[in-house]
């Protein structure tokens, strides 16, 4: 029997036996559901999700290994999608649908890059939050430990970028970081983020007002969060380092991302953070390293540049 063939018969056979699945327990629907996915029938695979979700023998864990493993495969059939420009909004549709499981932290990551090709830098900067979310949920260490260094490099720098961009402008918005299930800050302040046990570097979006050492509103609501962030962290030493954009001669840069730097460490010494301060101003001599240049306009990449970051150590 072909495969094809052989597909089209389990699609049959279990659009049949899907009906009846509520009568099913949660085993036999997890191995349906394992047989619907493998056949590529997602129709009746999500039916059975559903099933799972409302079956009273099947517990937290095992709906979301159904949500877990549907998602993945949504994912795969849009990957596979993609190559193909005329199937560029079905393959858009099923990235949704995957990242709606709330489950598969790949699917959030492919759903904030789609958003960033929209210029939806709000919803992007949730999006990757909640990959690193759900990557630092994941109760096996071994699974986190699978993850290459470069993807949760990637994811970091990503959310730092997307949150800056979300920030910036009239219009801008803080899209803060949720607190994870100890309490404290994730998303792009997650302790699974950690540039190793020497040092930590984050940039944050505290913005200023153009050329000026002014917070912007937005800003000054980025400062305030950060403050929680070190208050969590309680590091013995921070340096604060400001940069600006490539506009401007080198000793007014110079200055200007001093005189930032200052005005952070002023805030967070103002607002009960302990340890060492030391501010540091770089002006245009060190610009961002970014996930992917392309993805955006020059006066993007100098709004992403106008920065704070701070490195700290326990």
């Amino acid at each position: 029997m072909s495969s094809n063939v052989r597909s089209g018969f389990l699609s049959l056979f279990w659009s049949v036996v899907v009906a009846g699945s509520a009568l099913a327990d949660c085993g036999a629907q997890s191995l349906m559901l394992n047989d619907l996915l493998k056949a590529g029938d997602l129709g009746n695979a999500e039916h059975v999700v559903r099933e799972i979700g409302l079956a009273r023998d099947c517990g937290p864990a095992d709906r979301r290994a159904a949500r877990h493993d549907f998602a993945e495969k949504i994912l795969e059939k849009a990957e596979g999608l993609r190559a193909d420009p005329t199937q560029a909004d079905a393959a858009a549709r099923m990235v949704e649908e995957a990242a709606a499981q709330d489950v598969f932290w790949a699917a959030a990551v492919a759903l904030g890059d789609l958003q960033v090709t929209r210029h939806a830098y709000v919803d992007a900067a949730r999006s990757y939050q909640d990959a690193i979310d759900l990557i630092a949920s994941e109760e096996d260490a071994a699974t986190i430990a699978k993850i290459p260094p470069d993807t949760l490099t990637y994811l970091a720098r990503r959310a730092d970028e997307t949150r800056h961009l979300a920030a910036a402008g009239a219009n801008g918005t803080l899209v803060a970081a949720r607190p994870d299930r100890a309490g404290n800050l994730g998303g792009a302040f997650s302790a699974l983020l950690d540039r190793g046990p020497e040092a930590v570097r984050v940039p944050s979006p505290i913005l200023f007002v153009y050329d000026s050492d002014q917070f912007t509103p937005v800003g000054r609501d980025a400062a305030e969060e950060f403050v929680r962030v070190l208050k969590e962290r309680h590091p013995s030493s921070i340096v604060i380092t400001g940069h600006t954009d490539r506009i401007g001669s080198n000793a007014f840069n110079l200055e200007l991302s001093e005189r930032r730097a200052q005005k952070v460490a002023s805030f967070l010494k103002d607002n009960g953070v302990t340890g060492t301060i030391t501010i540091v101003g770089k002006g245009r001599s060190e610009p961002r390293v970014l996930s992917d240049p392309t993805a955006y306009t020059q006066e993007q990449i100098d709004e992403l540049n106008r920065r704070v970051e701070f490195d700290w150590k326990p």
